[in-house]
This record gives structure tokens, sequence and C-alpha cells, in this order.
């Protein structure tokens, strides 16, 4: 995870901030990785990756600001999507995950419910 902590966004191909491939996903995947290691390469990465995701929010579209890629592997009009993987649900989760000291119960679905460390 820190190699890919430390790879430039613009060079991940991460277009949107969907869950399943998107910014906030891969937030999610550090913070997790930090939250278990408490390696603060992977929480500063994470936090870019958050930030990514608050950034592609546009007041007034889609479903609390996001739009999801076309399903057609680029082809057509971006959309709303209320789904887990791709959709406002899945960011909305991320980024309830990020605000809170709790393990997230619901990352099993995604194999990201790795154990939070203990404080020192």
């Amino acid at each position: 995870m820190r190699e890919v902590a430390a790879r430039e966004p613009e060079h991940t191909g991460i277009v949107d901030a969907g869950l399943c491939h998107g910014t906030s996903g891969m937030a999610h995947l550090l913070n997790r990785c930090y939250q278990a290691s408490g390696d603060e390469q992977l929480r500063d990465a994470a936090i870019v990756w958050f930030r990514r995701t608050l950034a592609r929010r546009e007041l007034g579209k889609g479903v609390g600001g996001f739009l999801s890629p076309p399903e057609n592997a680029g082809a057509g009009p971006w959309r709303e999507a209320h789904d887990l993987l791709e959709g406002a649900v899945g960011i909305g989760l991320t980024l309830l995950g990020a605000c809170t000291d709790s393990e997230p119960r619901w990352d099993r679905l995604v194999l990201c419910d790795v154990p939070v460390r203990e404080a020192a």
C-alpha cells in the first residue's frame, strides 16, 4: 500500500468517485490500511484521496453531487447512481468511515475489513 500511496493520483487512471474503482474506494483502502498499521504515509495519502473525492462533487448534479461514468466503458453521458459499488451509497459510506474512529462493518462486503490497530 505504500507504493500505491506514493503514486501520483494523475497516474492511477481513476476518473470517478465511486467505491469500486474511484477516489472514495482508494481513500477508504488507504484509510483502513492506516488504521491497521498506524503508518502515517497511508493516512496522508488517504486524506489526499478523500479530498479528491470531495472535489468531484458538483452541486445540483447526480446523487449528493456525484455522477458515475457511463456503463458502456466511456461511451455516453455520466449518470446518477445510487448503488454501493459505483454510486452515492458507497461514496457516502466511505466519507462516514473517514469521520469516525469506529470500525466500519459494511466494508466486509468489499473485503476491506482489516482489524484496527489498538492505540499505544
